[in-house]
């Protein structure tokens, strides 16, 4: 098992994409985006099974590649068919391509497409295309970002660290009625984020020492 050089760690304040989930205890939890100096709050039921603030952290676990093709993932993923071959002439198999998760207001709901876009696969860094769809009786809006994965995986990890410092994992789990902080993807997300970790081959080995110190630091 290997041990954090902590002199490595690379807090960020600049990243432009910012989350914040804030549990009302009912079934419901206020997620406020921003992304891009662009802000909305989306009031999401989370007594749907699907409808719940950690498809952000599901999303960049995936988009991540780190090891995960026998997963199962609560938002709806979708792999390169066949196999990709990427400008080195480097073929790949189980490559990540899209993602897709609903927010659910009742009556209202916010769809998540999010693409990675595969010139960056097996890069350091990668970029996302993000489409946001508000639906409601009254009108459509639609948001389009182009986000950097580095920044949507540090705004993801902040988001769910506060989560954990400020609720523990399970009263965070009770107050939005069953939405679960996966541990395990929020060390690997995070450790990519604060320059621990590369995307994709490397393997996350930390003794549980560091693991817990991980997860407690703030960012």
């Amino acid at each position: 098992m290997n041990s954090i050089d902590w002199n490595n760690v690379v807090i960020r304040e600049d990243c432009p994409v910012n989350f914040e989930v804030l549990p009302r205890e009912a079934g419901w939890a206020d997620v406020k985006c921003c992304i891009n100096t662009i802000e909305f709050t989306s009031f999401v039921a989370t007594i749907w099974h699907t409808s719940i603030p950690t498809g952000l952290l599901e999303t960049a676990y995936f988009f991540l590649d780190y090891d995960n093709e026998h997963e199962e993932f609560l938002v709806e993923t979708e792999e390169y068919e066949g196999v990709f071959v990427d400008n080195d002439g480097n073929e790949w198999a189980d490559v990540p391509e899209k993602v897709r998760f609903v927010w659910d207001e009742e009556p209202s709901t916010y769809e998540w497409n999010i693409s990675f876009d595969l010139q960056y696969f097996h890069k350091p860094d990668a970029m996302l295309n993000i489409t946001v769809k508000r639906s409601s009786d009254s009108e459509i809006k639609t948001y389009k970002f182009n986000v950097w994965l580095s920044d949507f995986a540090y705004a993801v990890a902040k988001c769910f660290t506060e989560c954990l410092k400020k609720y523990g994992i399970n009263t965070y789990h009770v107050y939005t009625w069953d939405d679960d902080i996966n541990i395990r993807q929020l060390l690997v997300v995070k450790a990519f984020a604060l320059g621990l970790l590369s995307k994709g081959d490397e393997v996350l080995n930390l003794n549980f020492e560091d693991e817990l110190k991980l997860l407690q630091l703030d960012m």
